[in-house]
């Protein structure tokens, strides 16, 4: 007898979201330094992307996961792996226009679409005002925040020690 009924949809990623530990150090940096390999050729050099180390990032989230905002750090699961995080704090520049800054953002490329980076925004500030800097040349992200209510204040910078990207901030 044949088979009439039609493929099965596959599945849906299942996405989750929590607070970082300072068990997720290793993850996370390991996400880190992916997401950025993916993120950035073109952006910045393939040198300086060659160049990232976990160890490197280990000591940052090690850091950060045992310091006075460690409850700003979320994690995202994609099928109960870590794919991605965000993290967020009260704003930091001088003439921050907002109390809240969302410092990263990161989705592994294979957890885009999912509602992975969604949902992390969503724990790490909600819909509270908020900063975020990003690059100029990184349209991915900047409709990203735009369908957030992100838009550029005028303040741009340079960072010199990441191939002098030309970063942007958006508020909302």
């Amino acid at each position: 007898m044949p088979n009439d009924a039609a493929p099965a949809a596959p599945a849906r990623a299942r996405v989750a979201v929590r607070r970082g530990t300072p068990d997720d150090v290793p993850a996370l940096a390991a996400v880190h330094v992916q997401a950025w390999r993916e993120t950035y050729p073109g952006i910045l050099s393939d040198e300086l992307l060659a160049n990232l180390r976990v160890a490197d990032h280990e000591r940052l989230w090690r850091k950060i996961l045992t310091g006075e905002w460690a409850d700003g750090v979320v994690v995202g699961l994609l099928d109960g792996v870590v794919s991605g995080f965000a993290f967020a704090y009260p704003g930091q520049d001088p003439d921050a226009p907002r109390d809240l800054e969302l410092n990263m953002i990161y989705a592994l490329e294979r957890a885009k679409g999912t509602g992975l980076g969604q949902a992390m925004l969503d724990a790490a500030i909600g819909d509270r005002p908020a900063l975020v800097w990003v690059a100029i040349n990184n349209p991915r992200a900047r409709a990203f925040y735009a369908r957030n209510g992100f838009e550029p204040d005028g303040a741009s910078k340079i960072i010199e020690h990441w191939d002098n990207v030309h970063d942007i901030r958006l508020v909302r």
